[in-house]
């Protein structure tokens, strides 16, 4: 990692020590309430291999990115989308420019976002209010 990136523990604008420990709770919290959630996203095949190895750096991206939005009551947005936002977000800021699926579902369910899984793949549905020009962003 480039010594220039902010660390989740470093004590500058977007990092504290405490963005480390609401990473790991925020992990935990997300595993217990959807036991099907691995690292790429949600388990929805039989045969599939669950790897459970999340990322602070990435869960703390995401949780800041998302942080920045106001919930919405109806899921609208693919978690797959808004990881990638987040990962232009975080490289942009001088966080982590990688963010998996589910650590990105992490981050909504930490800080209670509505979300929805229909079981046919591994993303959910996010609520929150994102503003069109970070979808025109995100597609073009």
């Amino acid at each position: 990692m480039d010594a220039k990136r902010k660390q989740p523990g470093d004590a500058t604008e977007n990092g504290s020590p405490r963005l480390a420990v609401d990473a790991l709770a925020a992990i935990e919290r997300a595993k217990a309430a959807l036991p099907r959630l691995c690292r790429y996203g949600m388990l929805w095949g039989p045969d599939q291999d669950c790897d459970e190895r999340f990322s602070v750096e990435g869960v703390t991206t995401a949780l800041i990115y998302l942080s920045q939005f106001q919930k919405q009551d109806k899921p609208r947005w693919s978690s797959y989308l808004l990881k990638h936002l987040a990962e232009r977000w975080g490289c942009d800021n001088e966080l982590d420019c990688y963010v998996a699926n589910g650590e990105m579902i992490v981050a909504a369910v930490a800080l209670d976002l509505p979300i929805k899984w229909e079981g046919g793949g591994p993303n959910v549905t996010v609520g929150i209010k994102l503003p069109r020009k970070d979808v025109r962003r995100a597609v073009y």
